[in-house]
């Protein structure tokens, strides 16, 4: 019986399953995994092949019995996903129910796990190994070993399960991958790593933030270690100590420690976590400084030593890491002083080595013609705070003695030296990620236009009443701390530092707030909630303290004027400037936030990336786990969500009473004029004055402040609709609330429009505004949505029923729309019903981009899936048959669509299929998908990439395309190539041809020539854009824009492809991410070319929301363009208009990626 699951009972309390499905890799671990999510324990099982069918039988015990209809749904279209080839969403979603069936087996982990029985039997079977576990019942456990054999190409042909009291007997027959007994030495060591490590680590799961990510290292960590000739040791040692409990803790919490670290680093992690005296003991920093001078002692090559001092430092950085993520530090104290200590220590050292090799080139640097120059490193920020976390960056100046004289000679001879020295000491320090150990010099004079180190004199003439610095430098002074150097320049620096800081010369709170503002609005994303940067967030403390330490350290020295937050709290309590609420509220507050980032860096390993995970997101669990939270998801979620408001609420609040307190105290009545009306503009305005006869000139003002062109006209429409004196008292609890909103709508005349429309359609006024009193956020979702699309505004206008879900934000959640996006998965549908799905989901996808902010990776991915169901659901519709394939290019290919992309397509059939049936099939699939007028087609269908382009036939069978592609294609259908994806109909004939192709692409050396010739292909899109005027407004073909970042990456691919297979992917940014890892392109261009293909692909975004059309050009309309910019999260500041703002950063991204594009695709610049 095909594709069956047969339920009957037993006996009391056990039930017989018998599954009857298609035979697939992964298949048993998905089944087991899913009996595991329903809390089922496997009794008996026989599990068997034939036919290409798994018929497995299981007998199972269960506390509940299940809904059984669902039980069988769920599994079948399990069955059906592993099928069309999503193994990988199919285990991401087992991973997520067996993670939360864990957590309710707690009280398993207090027990103690005895070792596994386990032998392994060559004889007893001709052609499979046999493989004879006893070992405790324990939950999931095998889920996680068929999980674990499938990912280490193990094949499962027969299985037998008996339990029996608290044991487990299991008899697996076992092959490789190609049908083979395992019998090579490697395999068998892998084998044993399975069965063994995954026992154990399955106990310790539930106690790690995340169990599947724990899994999944471990076995490819296993994978890395089976070559080692100390294997059998390494795997006793693992299950004799705390090693793999350890293990665990550290693979659950941390990506980047596994990518940075633990992968590469096999002997140093071993080692460090066989021997647990070095996690428990501290050490201290002349211990560090002995060990890495012995290190480098024996080093005679400069080369030799600056890879001892970076491997020092990466497993010195990693064994405190290890310290903290296990318990053995505490964090704001110890962890702190360990880490800076190391910092201090690799300064010091990594200086002299550099002043020494500087010396081989130049010669020593001089005050006059019989003293020599010296100088000296501070540390400011965190690193000057001694309050290094995960993930920091160290910030330093450079100071130097010089010729008083800075015109003469010697000065520019100095000058010389120490621009070498400090250009040598940044890349003697390897920094493992963006912002991880990066060195940043950017508090020097003048900031990156200023020379790398600073001569005493420049030092003092910068910093003093008539010198450049500004307001916000004073205050970051405040961190600055002495690393080496001579006492006397040491001294020098210092004293004038404190008259620059503390010497009583008025401070600019105003200026301070104001930035701070900025801070708030400029460097958070839309929607989203940064621990850092957002109100509340970890500035607004350390702010607040340096602000009242500048006005009291004037006034007396000593510790008031300490570099670190905490030390100072305590110093402001004890001068009696705060009572013992405020210092408790604080402090609180300040480890809270500390926390929370250390938190956030751990898992991620960025250091600029600190916003809060969405509450109902996954990793909003993990990190309330990581935060060491305890109890049930939901519990934990809760109680973190609490603590993040309380906190961040205290700090805002704190910080603004602080502020206004000094601002009335030493600023100007115009200075607290211009902060009260930067607070409060757009909050004051009343609807009754809007509303009035004489509308005041203050509101007009006003409403030109939130963004509105047609002033009257937006009045006279508010008036309209809101006029009505029955509803005004509710209407009025709605809109005064509110006027803050919209600040953050792209164009407020165009929304307001469009609200207009959308009440007069709805009977009942006084339901429609009580909407807006249950959920204020709904106001501010549509207000967003119809001032940023027209197209998205008369869809809700004409689908209103859509308001019932749009006005909820956990609708468009990343989770919720691939929910949404699988329940397309089973239903028929019709071209009217392909349409309203296509245009709903659009919607939904959209507002996860303006509204919920997430990530244009994110949002590519969801368009290319509802794509690929669209696909997938129109060629059901216009064929049954199973002899075509579906091969996608470009964007959908690569699963990076937009909001209005092409669907770029290749046909391909079997060798004996019926020609005039395929051809009918593929223009009926054609004409349904892309017939009807701009709102009403599903998608443009480009067939050009086809072979022989617009001359070719429209689909061509396997064969014929494989020998096109052998003996004619171009380079650039190479290229195009790159991103090629099987996306519907016959995948397996599809990918088969993908397979042939790949080889083709990733040649171990391509020709010149045909270099050359992609090269002449995109001059000429670069002249056909230039001759329409676009070069530099054309988001997708302009200069330095998406395409030269595209073919940055696409070149890489193609020279390094055939020799690094992490390479060989469609999508852009992960093949990026892979170049940075392997190094091929340094980490600042890598990160440049992210952040500039993320911030132009949100353009191009933005610019076909508008309308649903294709658009790439930026508006050189006033208003268009600052309805974008404002879209993009841009605001005017001083001069600047929005518009001014966004074309400044445009420029900036363009420039910058036009570069490392020249580099990479003329000049061939590559690691």
């Amino acid at each position: 019986m095909p594709n069956s699951v047969i339920v009957e009972a037993i006996s009391e309390g056990q039930t017989r399953i018998k599954v009857v499905l298609p035979d697939a890799v992964g298949l048993l671990s998905v089944i087991t995994g899913h009996f595991s999510s329903y809390s089922m324990n496997i009794i008996r099982a026989e599990i068997d092949t034939s036919e290409k069918m798994a018929i497995d039988i299981f007998d199972v015990t269960a506390k509940a019995m299940p809904d059984w209809n669902r039980f069988e749904k769920e599994l079948l279209d399990y069955s059906h996903q592993i099928q069309a080839g999503n193994i990988k969403d199919v285990r991401a979603e087992i991973n997520k129910k067996i993670i939360a069936h864990l957590r309710t087996h707690q009280d398993f982990y207090l027990k103690k796990l005895y070792p596994i029985d386990l032998t392994i039997d060559q004889k007893s079977s001709p052609n499979e190994t046999i493989v004879n576990i006893k070992s405790q019942d324990t939950p999931a456990f095998l889920y996680e070993l068929t999980n674990a054999l499938s990912l280490l190409g193990f094949n499962i042909c027969r299985m037998e399960v008996e339990t029996i009291g608290s044991e487990v007997r299991d008899r697996i027959w076992i092959t490789t991958e190609t049908g083979e007994k395992v019998t090579e030495e490697g395999k068998l060591k892998s084998l044993q790593w399975a069965i063994l490590m995954i026992k154990q680590c399955t106990h310790y799961l539930p106690q790690v933030p995340d169990p599947a990510q724990a899994l999944d290292k471990i076995v490819l960590l296993g994978k890395d270690i089976f070559q080692r000739e100390d294997f059998d040791t390494i795997l006793l040692s693992f299950q004799k100590s705390q090693a793999l409990e350890n293990l665990s803790k550290v693979l659950g919490s941390s990506r980047f420690l596994w990518e940075e670290f633990i992968r590469f680093q096999h002997e140093s992690i071993l080692k460090i976590l066989g021997e647990p005296k070095s996690l428990t003991k501290r050490k201290g920093k002349p211990v560090m400084a002995g060990e890495l001078r012995s290190l480098l002692s024996d080093k005679h090559e400069f080369r030799l030593k600056v890879q001892a001092l970076n491997e020092y430092k990466d497993q010195e950085m990693f064994r405190i890491d290890l310290r903290h993520l296990l318990g053995k530090t505490s964090y704001l104290e110890e962890f702190a002083e360990e880490f800076t200590d190391l910092v201090e220590v690799v300064v010091e050292i990594t200086h002299e080595l550099a002043w020494a090799e500087t010396l081989k080139k130049l010669p020593h640097p001089m005050v006059s013609e019989t003293e020599k120059s010296c100088d000296s490193i501070f540390a400011l920020g965190k690193f000057g705070g001694r309050e290094l976390g995960y993930a920091s960056d160290v910030e330093l100046l450079f100071v130097y003695s010089d010729d008083p004289d800075f015109m003469s000679e010697r000065s520019r001879r100095n000058l010389a030296f120490y621009t070498e020295l400090v250009q040598l000491f940044l890349t003697i320090v390897h920094a493992k990620a963006k912002g991880v150990f990066e060195m940043d010099l950017r508090l020097r004079p003048f900031g990156d236009a200023g020379p790398l180190a600073t001569s005493v004199e420049l030092f003092k003439n910068y910093y003093s009443p008539k010198g450049e610095a500004r307001n916000f430098e004073r205050q970051a002074f405040i961190k600055l701390r002495p690393v080496i150097g001579p006492e006397w320049l040491i001294d020098d620096v210092k004293c004038h530092r404190d008259e620059f800081v503390f010497g009583g010369r008025p401070f600019d709170y105003a200026d301070a707030l104001e930035l701070r503002n900025r801070q708030r609005k400029e460097l958070v994303e839309k929607n989203t909630v940064n621990a850092k940067y957002s109100a509340g967030g970890l500035l607004d403390i350390e702010y607040l303290i340096q602000s009242v330490q500048i006005e009291q350290g004037g006034k007396q020295e000593g510790d008031i004027r300490t570099p670190n937050t905490l030390k100072a709290i305590a110093a402001l309590q004890a001068a009696g400037v705060f009572d013992e609420k405020m210092v408790r509220s604080l402090k609180e507050a300040y480890v809270f936030l500390r926390n929370l980032i250390n938190s956030l860096r751990i898992v991620r390993g960025n250091a600029k990336d600190l916003n809060i995970p969405a509450y109902d997101s996954m990793e909003f669990t993990m990190l309330a786990r990581r935060c060491g939270y305890s109890g049930n998801d939901e519990a934990i979620r809760k109680k973190l969500k609490q603590d993040c408001d309380q906190y961040m609420r205290t700090a805002s609040e704190l910080y603004e009473r602080e502020l206004n307190r000094l601002i009335q105290t030493y600023c100007s009545k115009a200075d607290v004029e211009k902060v009260r009306e930067i607070s409060t503009a757009g909050l004051e305005m009343k609807l009754e004055d809007v509303l009035s006869a004489e509308v005041p000139a203050r509101i007009l003002l006003a409403f030109e402040r939130l963004g509105f062109s047609e002033v009257e006209e937006a009045i006279q429409r508010f008036k309209r609709f809101c006029g009505n004196s029955a509803f005004l008292p509710v209407t009025k609890s709605v809109i005064d609330p509110s006027w803050a909103v919209w600040n953050d709508v792209p164009d407020p005349d165009m929304a307001l429009k469009h609200f207009e429309r959308f009440y007069e359609q709805h009977e009942n006024k006084q339901a429609f505004w009580e909407v807006f009193t249950k959920n204020p956020q709904s106001l501010s979702i549509l207000l967003k949505l119809f001032g940023a699309s027209r197209y998205l505004s008369e869809l809700l206008i004409y689908h209103s029923e859509d308001w019932d879900w749009v006005r909820d934000a956990k609708n468009f959640s990343a989770e919720d729309i691939q929910k949404s996006l699988e329940a397309i998965r089973p239903v028929l549908m019709n071209a009217e019903m392909l349409r309203r799905v296509r245009h709903r989901e659009t919607l939904r996808i959209a507002l996860a981009d303006l509204i919920a902010n997430q990530p244009i990776e994110s949002i590519s991915k969801s368009f290319s899936q509802l794509a690929d169901r669209m696909i997938e659901k129109a060629l059901r519709e216009a064929y049954q048959g199973n002899s075509l394939g579906v091969v996608g290019l470009g964007k959908l290919g690569g699963g990076e669509l937009n909001f209005s992309s092409d669907i770029d397509l290749i046909f391909l059939s079997d060798d004996g299929a019926f020609g005039e049936d395929l051809s009918r099939a593929i223009q009926s699939l054609i004409k349904l998908l892309s017939a009807g007028g701009p709102d009403e087609f599903l998608y443009r269908v480009d067939l050009r990439l086809r072979p022989h382009g617009n001359a070719g036939s429209i689909f061509l069978s396997k064969t014929d395309s494989s020998k096109y592609y052998r003996d004619e294609a171009d380079a650039w259908e190479f290229q195009a190539w790159l991103k090629a994806r099987a996306v519907s109909g016959n995948r397996i004939l599809a990918n088969s041809l993908i397979a042939e192709i790949v080889p083709l692409i990733y040649r171990k050396e391509w020709p010149n020539a045909a270099l050359d010739r992609l090269r002449v292909i995109k001059r000429r899109y670069e002249e056909e854009t230039a001759a329409q005027g676009d070069s530099n407004r054309h988001v997708k073909m302009g200069i330095g824009c998406i395409r030269d970042i595209e073919f940055s990456i696409q070149m890489i691919q193609l020279l390094k492809g055939y020799q690094y297979p992490e390479l060989q992917t469609g999508n852009s940014l992960a093949a990026l991410r892979e170049i940075e890892r392997l190094k091929l392109l340094n980490a600042k261009d890598c990160g440049q070319l992210r952040e500039g293909y993320e911030f132009l692909r949100r353009i191009e975004n933005r610019l076909q929301l508008f309308e649903n059309r294709q658009v790439f050009s930026i508006p050189k309309d006033k208003n268009r363009l600052n309805a974008l910019a404002r879209s993009l999260g841009f605001r005017g500041l001083g001069k600047d208009s929005e518009a001014d703002r966004f074309l400044n950063e445009y420029d900036e991204v363009r420039e910058r990626c036009r570069l490392i594009f020249e580099r990479v695709f003329y000049q061939q610049v590559i690691g």
